[in-house]
């Protein structure tokens, strides 16, 4: 039962091992005058992968541009470095793009309402260092 757990741990690892390899082996050859985000679906739909990205970020970008026999990892590197975005493969084999500057966790700040107390001290005779402010 070990041997069988141990070859498909083996094969899934084959498996996104070579699809990580296969984005050189892509090659992009077909002009493309429009938004970035009209290009990757196009990419999409051509090589059957899977992209994830915020569409009304990227119809901002225009493209015009006719890779020949580019390969696709290396389209994705310029055109996010010339956009200042960054590009990933999660283990799902999807491709994500997203901001450089964005956050992975995108969590918003909490904030604190500042308190206020009326009441008189409770504590006497201790000694307080280092900056005091309440929140």
């Amino acid at each position: 039962m070990g041997k069988f757990y141990l070859f498909l741990f083996f094969l899934f690892f084959l498996i996104f091992h070579s699809y990580a390899q296969d984005l050189q082996k892509l090659k992009v050859d077909k002009l493309h005058i429009t938004s970035f985000d009209k290009v990757l679906d196009d990419i999409s739909e051509t090589f059957k992968l899977k992209f994830a990205y915020d569409r009304e970020t990227l119809s901002a970008f225009r493209v015009d541009e006719r890779p020949i026999k580019k390969p696709l990892k290396m389209l994705l590197d310029q055109k996010c470095g010339e956009y200042k975005l960054k590009w990933y493969i999660t283990p799902d084999s999807v491709i994500h793009i997203d901001s450089k500057y964005e956050r992975l966790t995108s969590k918003p700040i909490e904030t604190k309402e500042q308190r206020t107390y009326t009441g008189d001290p409770s504590k006497f005779n201790f000694d307080l260092t280092g900056l005091v402010s309440v929140l």
